[in-house]
């Protein structure tokens, strides 16, 4: 199946959006200017954003995926349909290894503004928990950012928690007197250990959850089966498949011949 054939199902969704997005883009021609608008007739607007733009095509397609609108995909779809198809296979994909990388989960407490060491100390986290749980799919994924969120988060207010009781710590020495927190200082401490312990549940509970889906057993089928060992347990089925016995439970009642001794 080709890629383009692969997102069919999506295409009355995808040109809806389109058309919504077309639609505001003519409203927004044509709102007055001192609502922030061009101040176009609706005639004028519609020529407006009609306007061909041989570059959307290569826009679309080169550009950065997390950076391209929809006004320029319906752009792009007036030259060619296939290559906004093309340029929203692409922008999935790229949202796919965002996720699969972890810096989707990473973007959510550590900032593009923050420095690249900061996004490397998650991603190690992140590494370090899946190192551990191997592979445990979809779903185990996300409850490994999650635990990983939680952990990152933990230690941000570890820190912001010493950090404050250093500083109070130094100005009583520096005062030269002891004296108990300020009222406004004593709630910012109160408020930095009331987060990590938040955060420190949060990671104990996602925690539970990923051991819970790593000891979920899947359904088994048995076909034509007469005795099955389960966990050192013996079942013993009759020709419908019905169990007729488990471990040391009575078969009595049963014709001999469906008897089988553990």
């Amino acid at each position: 199946m080709s890629d383009l054939a692969k997102l069919e199902p999506e295409l009355d969704v995808l040109a809806r959006k389109l058309a919504h997005d077309f639609k505001q883009m003519v409203d927004f021609y044509s709102r007055p200017a001192d609502e922030g608008g061009f101040g176009l007739t609706r005639e004028q607007a519609l020529e407006r954003v009609n306007e061909p733009r041989p570059e959307a095509a290569e826009e679309v397609l080169v550009g950065p995926p997390d950076e391209v609108a929809w006004w320029q995909l319906e752009r792009a779809a007036q030259i060619d349909t296939e290559v906004a198809l093309q340029a929203w296979g692409r922008i999935k994909q790229a949202a796919c290894d965002e996720l699969a990388s972890g810096h989707r989960a990473a973007g959510a407490v550590v900032p593009d503004w923050e420095s690249p060491w900061k996004r490397a100390q998650f991603l190690a986290v992140r590494a370090a928990f899946l190192e551990e749980w191997g592979d445990p799919g979809g779903a185990g994924r996300i409850l490994v950012d999650t635990l990983a969120h939680a952990y990152t988060s933990y230690l941000d207010w570890l820190e912001t928690l010493t950090a404050y009781t250093k500083l109070h710590r130094r100005k009583t020495i520096q005062d030269d007197k002891w004296g108990p927190p300020r009222v406004s200082d004593a709630q910012t401490l109160d408020q930095a250990a009331a987060m990590v312990e938040r955060f420190h549940q949060l990671m104990l509970r996602t925690l539970k959850a990923l051991t819970d889906l790593q000891r979920r057993t899947p359904p088994i089928t048995i076909h034509q089966a007469g005795q099955v060992n389960l966990g050192g347990q013996q079942v013993n089925l009759s020709l419908d498949g019905r169990a007729l016995g488990e471990g040391n439970d009575s078969l009595e009642g049963l014709p001999a011949s469906e008897r089988k001794a553990d």
